[in-house]
């Protein structure tokens, strides 16, 4: 009885030595994703504010849509950004929610990644290495809720 328990604990340690090596590798790409893939921006402040931000939610749905010919140079931009978008915070949502417990808690977990977003948003645009854009709020947020629901689904333990 007593080498299960010792046994458990080694593997729930591994298990959380894992995690943690995965949260740490996927923390590094997206802070060179977000912050470090392009050189700065040498134009004046208020210029990149007016030409790099973005209010309107969806608007490169709109403007798919209302382009008259749909050719790879506005299908591919917009597909990279739909799905790179959706996929940068797919492991924020697995991986927070199964390395702190008080993250499985759907209040306490969105409303971390909505500030954890906002602030990437914010400093994308003070730092001028980015697009201050609510459209990728939207789909972060959704990609990280998407990662959510599977980790919630698939570690659910059952009640009979």
């Amino acid at each position: 009885m007593i080498d299960y328990e010792k046994s458990r604990k080694v593997k729930m340690r591994k298990k959380k030595t894992l995690l943690i090596t995965g949260l740490i590798v996927y923390l590094a790409a997206a802070v060179w994703l977000l912050f470090m893939r392009h050189a700065a921006s040498d134009m004046p402040f208020s210029e990149y504010v007016r030409q790099n931000t973005n209010f309107i939610p969806f608007f490169s749905f709109y403007v798919l849509y209302t382009t008259p010919y749909i050719s790879y140079r506005v299908l591919v931009p917009f597909c990279v950004n739909l799905f790179g978008n959706l996929a940068l915070f797919f492991p924020w949502g697995v991986l927070l929610p199964m390395l702190d417990k008080r993250l499985k808690n759907a209040k306490s977990f969105f409303l971390l990644t909505a500030c954890v977003i906002i602030a990437v948003e914010l400093l994308q645009l003070v730092f001028k290495v980015g697009i201050c854009d609510v459209e990728d709020f939207i789909l972060n947020m959704l990609g990280a809720a998407i990662g959510y629901i599977i980790t919630r689904i698939l570690t659910q333990k059952t009640t009979d």
